[in-house]
């Protein structure tokens, strides 16, 4: 019988120690809505704001394609602006020997084209 009621004794504890009142739960039922009603605010806005990115990048997308048709149908420019390199004018004058033709380059350099396709600079007199 004694160890009836001492097993008895610690059953009670044991439920008393470990349960919650129903008020208990019922607050901090209460605080976890309440934390739930603000993340899906927070994710509502992060949606909204993904949204728009996705609105702006096929916007951009949009953008590119048409540059880029744009670019296809111009003819196509090359500009260096290197130093080293000279634009081509039309021919200044015929040498001597009529085979080349000395071009004037926009420095006042003196040059011709040999058979190599590559620009051979004359001397000054």
């Amino acid at each position: 019988m004694k160890t009836l009621f001492t097993l008895f004794i610690c059953t009670f504890i044991c439920f008393n120690s470990f349960s919650q009142t129903k008020k208990e739960l019922q607050v901090e039922n209460t605080k976890l809505k309440h934390q739930v009603d603000s993340l899906t605010k927070v994710i509502n806005s992060q949606t909204k704001i993904i949204n728009d990115f996705k609105i702006e990048v096929t916007n951009l997308k949009a953008l590119f394609e048409r540059i880029d048709k744009i670019l296809a149908t111009t003819p196509k420019e090359t500009t260096n602006t290197s130093s080293t390199t000279t634009k081509t004018t039309t021919p200044t004058y015929k040498s001597d020997n009529s085979s080349r033709v000395i071009h004037t380059g926009p420095r006042g350099g003196k040059y011709y084209i040999n058979k190599n396709g590559k620009k051979t600079y004359v001397k000054k007199k």
